[in-house]
């Protein structure tokens, strides 16, 4: 095939015409932000070639291992502003690599600043943010240099129109310069994890952080004493909740399997998930949730309401309001026939604005568009 001359000028792209587009994340933590990004690689059309890119090497295999021939490299990670070595070699990875796109994913606003900034410097690479949290960076130092290099970038992607906004406010970008794009999350048949309980269930899967609001669900399951909580995951937060479950007299109604892979399987054995979140860009888990008929209860902040339909798919709550958490989980144990209906609208909708091939098409198009009006392949991902 041959190149379109407005590519071959940068000497980027393959002579086959297809796209190299460099997937990077520098997180150490299996996050829903890298589930998502495992699950576009795995998805994205034959006419891409990806090369996942990494800090970590667990988290490298887990987002690279659902696609053939996917190729991998791990670069040193930038310990601090003034670790040269780590800035050094994303550099040079850079510069080997000489991706069309970097796609850079984003689990906090202060990711990626160094691939960012090694993109920036490498002729030819167009970059593309992709933004999956609300949370401001930890020093003004930060800040800065996260509004230096975003606002240099070709183009940004948030997954909820909450987070879309908020990186347009606090980057300083124009109104409407993010562009959203849900998560997609894959339909697939699971085989049910044993139940924990004879009794109700209440469920929450996903990190074990004091952003995830864990506290206040303990202390509405402590009003609710016929009802049992499983947390499945694992994260910083999870010594603080085991010490709070002991003060609160709820240990023993407390399970906590810790990390899974999958945690698919445990969603037919919860009668509600919940999820007290005190910050939220999307929630793959009540996406997940409601694949599986599963009403959720949960904060009304960020893209929440984005996924569940208060009254509808759910019940929205105010955040760090464990008695009112409580009363939406009460009110939904109370009514079997109502979880029942709120389940098969959930996965109606989880069904219609958040499958797969939206995602996928999303993304490619914005592959081609930073390209330019011609294209290198116009092959669909099928």
């Amino acid at each position: 095939m041959m190149l379109p001359p407005s590519l071959a000028d940068r000497g980027t792209a393959r002579s086959d015409g297809a796209v190299r587009v460099a997937a990077y994340t520098d997180s150490n933590d299996l996050g829903g932000a890298e589930k998502a990004l495992a699950t576009l690689v795995r998805g994205l059309g034959d006419w891409i070639d990806v090369t996942v890119v990494g800090t970590d090497p667990a988290i490298v295999r887990e987002v690279a291992a659902g696609r053939d021939r996917a190729e991998t490299r791990i670069v040193r990670s930038v310990r601090s502003k003034w670790d040269l070595r780590g800035s050094v070699a994303h550099l040079r990875m850079m510069r080997e690599l000489r991706p069309d796109v970097l796609h850079a994913n984003l689990p906090t606003p202060w990711s990626c600043q160094y691939a960012l900034s090694a993109a920036l410097l490498t002729p030819g690479v167009r970059t593309l943010a992709v933004h999956h949290a609300i949370a401001l960076p930890e020093t003004q130092a930060q800040l800065r240099l996260n509004r230096l290099n975003l606002k240099r970038l070709d183009a940004h992607v948030a997954v909820s129109v909450a987070s879309a906004a908020f990186v347009e406010r606090v980057v300083g970008l124009g109104e409407g310069a993010v562009r959203v794009i849900y998560n997609g999350v894959p339909d697939v048949p699971v085989t049910a994890a044993p139940r924990v309980a004879d009794g109700p269930v209440v469920g929450y899967v996903g990190r074990l952080a004091p952003e995830k609001g864990l506290d206040v669900l303990l202390r509405a399951i402590g009003s609710l004493p016929d009802v049992t909580t499983v947390l499945v995951g694992d994260g910083p937060d999870r010594p603080r909740l085991e010490r709070l479950g002991r003060q609160l007299g709820v240990s023993d109604r407390i399970c906590m399997p810790g990390w899974v892979k999958d945690p698919r399987p445990w969603y037919p054995g919860f009668d509600v998930l919940a999820l007290p979140s005190r910050s939220e860009a999307l929630g793959i888990a009540a996406i997940e949730a409601m694949l599986a008929r599963l009403p959720v209860v949960a904060s009304r902040v960020g893209g929440t309401p984005e996924v569940v339909v208060d009254g509808d798919t759910g019940i929205l709550v105010p955040p760090d309001d464990h008695e009112a958490l409580a009363r939406g989980i009460r009110s939904l144990l109370a009514a079997p026939a109502l979880r029942s209906k709120m389940g098969e609208s959930g996965r109606e909708i989880a069904l219609r604005r958040f499958g797969l091939p939206p995602m996928l098409r999303s993304y490619e198009s914005i592959y081609r568009e930073l390209l330019g009006p011609e294209r290198p392949s116009d092959r669909e991902s099928g």
